[in-house]
């Protein structure tokens, strides 16, 4: 059951992905970059077995910790790289307003 809803989701993001690229509402890095995101979700719910398989690689025993401490990873980096954006853009727009009040 679980496979399917994946799957259907990861399918559903793949199409998304595609629209938003031919509409020209992202770049082809950004469009590389969610289209290999989504399209190893689809293989991973197809293919559990993988995730066991790199699991135990680095030393765990359930594929499905690695794809958790992965996942947090993943978030915290996402998390950084927008807290990075808004400070930037927080600093360009106390410059901007600087610089409009001095005319």
């Amino acid at each position: 059951m679980i496979t399917w809803i994946l799957s259907g989701i990861a399918i559903l993001m793949i199409i998304r992905v595609f629209y938003n690229y031919v509409m020209k509402e992202i770049q082809f890095g950004e469009f590389f970059l969610w289209l290999v995101g989504w399209s190893a979700l689809l293989i991973l719910a197809i293919m559990p077995w993988i995730s066991t398989f790199f699991a135990e690689y680095v030393g765990l025993t359930r594929g499905t910790d690695l794809v958790v401490i992965l996942s947090i990873i993943l978030l915290f980096y996402i998390n950084y790289g927008l807290y990075k954006k808004v400070d930037d853009q927080q600093k360009e727009l106390t410059k901007l307003v600087r610089k409009l009040s001095k005319k």
